[in-house]
């Protein structure tokens, strides 16, 4: 394998997870919206992205203007 072989792969490597990493984000903010709108649980949301309600609670709560406004 050529050194350009190499950092073509690597570059690639890095666009894929940069990718992966968006759209696991665009998903938590998703959800934090559906919650915030009423239209899903905590729990429920939590559930569908596989971490806990706490953890869930915090992204709600940074995503959320009036919650910010009011901290």
């Amino acid at each position: 394998m050529t050194f350009e072989t190499r950092e073509e792969l690597i570059r690639r490597d890095s666009l894929e997870e940069g990718i992966e990493i968006g759209r696991e984000e665009g998903k938590k903010q998703a959800i934090a919206s559906m919650i915030s709108k009423g239209l899903l649980t905590v729990t429920q949301g939590a559930e569908e992205l596989g971490i806990s309600e706490e953890e869930l609670q915090r992204i709600v709560t940074c995503a959320d203007p009036v919650t910010k406004e009011e901290q």
